[in-house]
């Protein structure tokens, strides 16, 4: 999943989140910030939807579940710049609780 969304023109950098967590979450940063998020969430879900359909229901990632990271906190990344998955987790870790216990 992670590989299609972040083909998407406006993704910079997708992470799938679902270890220890009732229901998988997509945290999804964005080359530009200024675009109104809304707008954004509604081209990004035809792809979603579309990752979903092989996927056991229970593993789907649902709208409520898809988490546009937040510009002070960027995602947290290796000297080679790719996503370091552990130090991302962490640093959006409270978010993705509230989003686990709202939406799950």
């Amino acid at each position: 999943m992670e590989r299609i969304i972040a083909a998407h023109p406006e993704v910079a950098a997708v992470l799938f989140v679902g270890t220890r967590r009732p229901k998988g979450a997509l945290l999804v940063e964005l080359r530009n910030r200024s675009e109104d998020k809304d707008v954004f969430l509604e081209s990004l879900w035809p792809l979603v939807e579309e990752e979903n359909k092989p996927v056991p229901y229970i593993a789907r990632i649902t709208r409520y579940m898809i988490l546009i990271t937040d510009e002070a906190i960027p995602m947290a990344r290796s000297v080679k710049g790719t996503i370091e998955r552990r130090g991302t987790v962490r640093l959006y870790e409270q978010k993705l609780d509230v989003l686990s216990a709202v939406h799950a």
